[in-house]
């Protein structure tokens, strides 16, 4: 009997991809945290919500994070549908990926 294929993110799976991207982000300047439903609840059927924080904010390259993000995923989506970033929010990219067919909404400060 062939193992079941898991078609939605777990907090397993999303821990390994982590610790994986973390040391990779740094030299970006950003620290890698998860949030929403795989942290809350320990899985998500939707999503798996990636924050990308700087570390310094003098010596982040958001500018250089997206490109390495999209050389792993693919070009992403932007989540704001085409909106600018509101005025006083602490984002400079919201983005959707793909990634082994699971989604990955990416936001970086």
């Amino acid at each position: 009997m062939a193992p079941a294929v898991i078609n939605y993110w777990t907090l397993d799976e999303a821990l390994q991809l982590i610790r994986a991207l973390q040391p990779l982000t740094r030299k970006y300047g950003y620290h890698l945290c998860l949030g929403g439903g795989v942290l809350n609840k320990g899985e998500s059927k939707k999503d798996l919500d990636l924050y990308f924080l700087t570390l310094d904010s003098s010596k982040s390259e958001p500018a250089k994070l997206v490109p390495f993000l999209t050389s792993m995923w693919g070009i992403g989506t932007d989540l704001r549908n085409g909106y600018p970033i509101e005025e006083g929010s602490p984002y400079k990219f919201k983005l959707k990926y793909n990634y082994n067919g699971l989604r990955i909404d990416v936001f970086i400060i």
